[in-house]
């Protein structure tokens, strides 16, 4: 690997590098730790700070994707593996950035992106924001620096990488029919419900449960009857219970629901409950979905897995070209790739 460290260093992150060694010239005390250098990535470096903030936001993110505590821990403890490559990734990139001009004028998205982040969640303003974030262990000056970097990184990402990437028509055609199934639409089903629960003696709810059949088959409107017979929620709505995917239903009531056309109902159906007669009110088959409708899908995939094997090139090129140090007290607590 060349090395490319600078006496003087770009980025900021050398002179809290230069106050640490300074501050220990100075005879400072055996027990103050200023900062801690986890890594050096060519003129830049990693300290113990930038890690825990990163480990940080890595909590945060992985809190409102697992609730279950063992689920969190052990998603937490496989992405953490990673999180110290992700770091020195990012910083390669950022520094390719720079060499290429990239940068000047993300401030402006980062602005847009932020008014449009608060818009969405009714949030009226920065300070609103800021308070929002520190609840979740970061704060707004941080969020910001972490939607620039990302930015600047999928900038580069796209000049150097995706914008190579050729794509024809063809190809796009040839995935849609060989993924027809990623593009089904899943039967379903609307239906509507008259309800009679069991708060009653059996006979009498059967009785009123019938009663109520009997007049659906003299040509009495469902959904009047619902609103007059059936009872709990559904029946202010004429019993509409809403649309069902195939396989979401009980299997007894699925395997009868799906083969009634539009505007049939069932018979009386006994539950734990009480007594139910259900009518299908608008239903859906299986359909393939046209290639106008999910050509955009199908682009981002190919070019996906397209961009994955050069991404990959385009990463190790960097290493290979870098000077790279990791603190040998941090290479067992991390994976790291071939070269680092």
């Amino acid at each position: 690997m060349q090395c490319l460290v600078s006496p003087t260093g770009l980025m900021g992150s050398v002179s809290l590098l230069s106050i640490t060694l300074a501050l220990s010239a100075q005879d400072a005390p055996d027990d103050v730790i200023v900062d801690e250098i986890v890594a050096r990535v060519n003129q830049d470096v990693v300290t113990k700070t930038d890690l825990d903030e990163d480990l940080r936001t890595l909590q945060i993110d992985l809190r409102d994707q697992y609730k279950d505590e063992v689920q969190f821990q052990e998603a937490f403890e496989k992405a953490k593996r990673a999180s110290l490559q992700g770091i020195i990734e990012t910083r390669l990139m950022l520094q390719k950035a720079e060499d290429m001009g990239v940068g000047v004028e993300v401030e402006q998205d980062v602005d847009r992106y932020i008014q449009n982040l608060m818009d969405q969640n009714g949030i009226p303003n920065l300070q609103v924001l800021d308070q929002a974030l520190q609840q979740r262990g970061t704060s707004l000056q941080e969020f910001r620096k972490s939607i620039r970097e990302r930015m600047i990184v999928e900038t580069v990402r796209q000049q150097l990488v995706y914008g190579r990437i050729t794509l024809l028509t063809p190809e796009i055609e040839a995935y849609y029919q060989e993924h027809q199934e990623d593009f089904t639409e899943t039967p379903q089903v609307t239906l509507s419900e008259i309800a009679i629960y069991e708060d009653k003696a059996q006979g009498e709810a059967r009785t009123k449960a019938q009663e109520a059949l009997d007049r659906l088959r003299g040509g009495d409107s469902f959904e009047e009857l619902a609103k007059e017979h059936s009872e709990g929620a559904t029946a202010s709505r004429g019993g509409d219970i809403g649309t069902f995917k195939q396989g979401v239903l009980a299997a007894s009531l699925e395997s009868v629901v799906f083969d009634l056309e539009v505007g049939q109902n069932t018979g009386l159906i006994e539950n734990e409950w009480g007594i139910q007669i259900i009518k299908v009110t608008a239903k859906e088959t299986s359909t393939v979905k046209p290639l106008a409708d999910v050509k955009n899908e199908i682009t981002q995939r190919m070019y996906e897995q397209k961009a994955l094997p050069e991404l990959k090139k385009f990463i190790e090129d960097l290493i290979e070209k870098s000077y790279l140090y990791i603190s040998p007290k941090y290479r067992d607590q991390f994976d790291l790739k071939d070269g680092i």
